[in-house]
Order: C-alpha cells, then structure tokens, then sequence
C-alpha cells in the first residue's frame, strides 16, 4: 500500500476510533460513518477506505458489527455491545 493510502487509511481509523471515544454508544452503517462520522472528526475519505478501516478495527476487536434482518450491517464500540457486569 502506498504511503498516502496508508496515511488515509490510519486517518479513516484514528477518525474512527475518536468518534466511538466521544459517542460510546453510536451505531451506524458505513455510509453514515462515512458520511456524518468522518466529516465530524475532520476527515474525508472514499467509502473504500471507510471499509478497510472498519475491517482492520474488526479485527483489532475495537468494534463489532451486527447484521440486521434487512441484511445491512451497523458498526458500534465493542464496550457499547457487551453486556453489563454481572447481576
């Protein structure tokens, strides 16, 4: 991967990772992360790299995805998804 690419990519996740930061309990698709996350967080990137970005924070298990019925996927901080302590 190319420097630039890389560094837009590492925008695309750092933008990411402050959002869920500052919105712990924020669930959306990658159209809105890329259309109202990013933009909030000052970056501007292809839906491409928005979904390399989710995939590699997948994968870090800094966030986790849900599949709803329609078939669409919604991505949120894996600490909003896990259930509370015990009871």
């Amino acid at each position: 991967m190319s420097e630039p690419a890389e560094s837009r990519l590492q925008a695309a996740r750092d933008a990411i990772v402050g959002y869920i930061a500052r919105h712990p309990c924020a669930a959306d698709n990658e159209h809105g992360i890329a259309q109202w996350w990013l933009p909030d967080m000052g970056v501007d990137v292809p839906l491409s790299v928005v979904r390399q970005a989710l995939q590699a924070l997948l994968l870090c298990q800094l966030l986790t995805c849900t599949e709803l019925p329609d078939g669409s996927v919604i991505y949120r901080a894996v600490s909003a998804a896990a259930p509370d302590g015990p009871r």
